[in-house]
């Protein structure tokens, strides 16, 4: 095969490589969604809806953080600086102490109620496609489809930047170790209704899923009304996949066109080299030995056009440079006239 044609189509196949690759980002991010379920458990009715809809209400990662503020008290260490700024300053700020609450963003649809406050909290991120947990982790499905209260829904996979908005700190958990550090964070949210963050890298589904369970039923058998916020993401690696299997559908067509080309090229040099073989010394310049293809046509022609513009260009140059009018530099005879005088 012609050198020139295989640089060329190497070139290709990496650029649509990369294109092909970027567009699986773009189309990741933008199909990407984060669901946030509120589920009360124990007395309930501390959170209040405002939209009879079903359906998650989008919003932003500041919208959830401000409704968690709302909700619950999230303490934050007090910059330099700031220390001694107004009550409503404080509050805007994000700077709350244990009984006062965060504003929450105008326009949502879930709010707290002015009456009753919850006895605790826990924002928990479960890191893994949500249409695969839900397969086998029932007591999620329980707890997001039918117990909820109401849901928000983030753009993008949000789920580590809603837990570090809130707590900068935390880290991810993986989903053996998460029995113990969620029974810690549920004794200390209880305090005076202090909202705790977690992160579970959900390894074994069925664990987690137990984990969870007793969760559930460690905080139906206290007294009060905790609050749990289970933030998921779906729509994520199911795209990814059809993406990638689309991408290697592509690949291998590629292979199968570049190798068919490849036999075909091979044929035609030996068909020319038996019909060489059995003309016997007849003139090269025959119908077979003058073919082109397309290719090397519009290869020929671009560099023949380049070639004669570029000359024409510099002929061009050369001639106004020539032909360029002589005038006397009157500075510099000037400065020759002082030197003599």
């Amino acid at each position: 095969a012609n050198p020139i044609k295989l640089l060329l189509l190497t070139a290709m196949k990496i650029a649509y490589t990369l294109t092909t690759t970027a567009l699986i980002a773009v189309s990741a991010t933008t199909h990407a969604a984060t669901t946030v379920s509120v589920v009360e458990l124990g007395s309930g009715g501390v959170t209040r809806v405002t939209s009879n809809t079903n359906q998650a209400a989008s919003t932003t990662v500041s919208g959830v953080t401000s409704f968690w503020g709302a909700m619950h008290d999230i303490p934050r260490a007090v910059p330099a600086g700031k220390r001694n700024l107004s009550t409503t300053d404080r509050i805007k700020a994000g700077i709350t102490s244990s009984n006062k609450s965060m504003m929450q963003d105008s326009g949502m649809t879930m709010v707290p109620d002015m009456f009753q406050r919850a006895d605790g909290g826990l924002a928990l991120a479960l890191i893994g496609d949500v249409d695969d947990l839900l397969k086998d982790m029932p007591t999620l499905a329980e707890l997001t489809q039918k117990q909820r209260v109401g849901s928000f829904s983030v753009k993008g996979q949000k789920a580590m930047d809603l837990i570090t908005a809130s707590f900068a700190d935390e880290g991810v958990t993986m989903g053996g170790d998460a029995g113990p550090v969620l029974k810690a964070k549920i004794d200390n949210a209880t305090e005076e209704n202090k909202l705790q963050g977690a992160i579970v890298e959900v390894d074994d589904a069925k664990k987690v899923d137990a984990q969870l369970k007793a969760l559930v039923s460690d905080v139906q058998s206290r007294k009060g009304t905790f609050v749990l916020h289970i933030v998921t993401e779906d729509g994520v690696r199911r795209r990814l996949n059809e993406d990638e299997d689309e991408n290697d559908r592509d690949e291998e067509d590629d292979k199968d066109e570049d190798k068919e080309e490849d036999d075909k090229d091979e044929d035609e040099d030996k068909d020319k080299e038996d019909e060489d073989e059995d003309e016997d010394g007849e003139d090269d310049g025959s119908q077979s030995d003058n073919y082109r293809t397309i290719f090397q046509i519009q290869y020929f022609n671009t560099v023949l056009w380049t070639a004669l513009g570029l000359t024409t260009v510099l002929v061009y140059c050369i001639g106004l440079m020539i032909n360029m009018p002589l005038m006397a530099d009157t500075l510099l005879f000037g400065e020759s006239a002082k030197m003599i005088g």
